[in-house]
């Protein structure tokens, strides 16, 4: 064991730490504080409708160029599942106050593919009063076997395999009456449960309680009403990094996918107060991950990519450089 793992071992007066069942882990890996990047809490709102909490949506930016640091700038989405949306309904966005602001969006705004229930909408109000965060698109996922492919110059080195096991967090909406802090996201924290084969499908529910089978992954993580549309990231690091006795003060966070649903269960017979009840559609811990090719996909739909064509041929028009030679007035 290297010196800065031993060092950063838990120290507590409990034995069972250090039980044959434990202390194997903590010598091999040491203890790390859990940390989310600040910014990652500020990359999602909720969906208001008849001014209840419906669900959540989380915004990404996508460079209006090929190149992902584009000099002419990005274009702004909000994302979230296709069936949150109502007739009539609102984003209510985070000020930089602490305040939130309800803004209405008409249905006929959105671009929605239903099959695969998403629903993308293009941001045509400036962000900039909002305490948000856009999720840079090059951090989403869009390979099945690794997070990222290593590319010349590119601010991240290396492949980061992903699969069953691995730990994700997912950031949205806790649909209870918490007070003054209600309307603030909230963080939850799982596992990968199952990747389906290629080309097999997960059985989803859609609007009107139509079943449709879906390209999904499965996370063991606790699902409730409201949380569709959540944004669920995953924190790789290489081995050498998991030894060292200080973690860095951010960690790049992939966007793996979000949240589309959670399985229900069967049945249970109870009894209260001497009265028999039988509860049914009990929370099976397990949630339905839409991975974020999907949404990928769809912000490459014709529609969306002539909107962003056409803002980059604004601004290359009003950016373009002045002659260096001099014109016959000039001389």
């Amino acid at each position: 064991m290297s010196q800065s793992a031993a060092d950063n071992l838990i120290t507590l007066p409990d034995a069972r730490w250090n039980s044959w069942r434990w202390r194997p882990v903590l010598e091999r890996w040491g203890s790390h504080r859990v940390f989310i990047d600040p910014n990652i809490l500020k990359t999602t709102a909720f969906i208001i409708e008849g001014g209840e909490r419906m669900g959540t949506v989380f915004f990404v930016r996508v460079p209006l160029g090929k190149n992902p640091h584009d000099l002419f700038g990005e274009d702004y989405y909000a994302i979230t599942a296709n069936h949150v949306l109502g007739k009539s309904m609102s984003l209510r966005l985070p000020m930089a106050n602490g305040q939130f602001q309800d803004k209405e969006i008409p249905l006929s705004d959105w671009t929605r593919d239903k099959e695969k229930d998403i629903a993308i909408l293009p941001i045509d109000f400036s962000l900039a009063r909002y305490d948000l965060y856009p999720i840079p698109i090059r951090r989403a996922v869009t390979d099945r076997e690794y997070l990222i492919a290593a590319q010349p110059n590119s601010e991240y080195e290396g492949f980061f395999h992903w699969g069953t096991g691995d730990e994700v967090f997912t950031v949205g909406l806790f649909d209870q009456d918490l007070g003054q802090g209600s309307d603030r996201p909230v963080a939850r924290f799982g596992h990968v449960a199952l990747r389906p084969a290629e080309g097999e499908l997960l059985t989803i529910e859609i609007e009107g309680d139509t079943l449709v089978g879906a390209d999904g992954f499965l996370v063991e993580m606790a699902g409730w009403p409201g949380q569709s549309g959540s944004p669920v990231f995953m924190r790789p690091w290489p081995d050498i990094d998991r030894m060292s006795a200080e973690r860095p003060q951010s960690e790049v966070s992939f966007l793996l996918g979000m949240v589309q649903g959670f399985y229900p269960g069967g049945t249970q017979d109870v009894e209260i107060d001497q009265t028999p009840f039988r509860v049914s559609g009990l929370n099976m811990g397990i949630s339905v991950i839409l991975p974020a090719r999907t949404f990928v996909d769809l912000l490459g739909s014709p529609e969306l990519l002539e909107r962003r064509e056409r803002m980059l041929s604004q601004r290359v028009r009003t950016k373009r450089p002045r002659r260096a030679a001099k014109g016959k007035e000039d001389q």
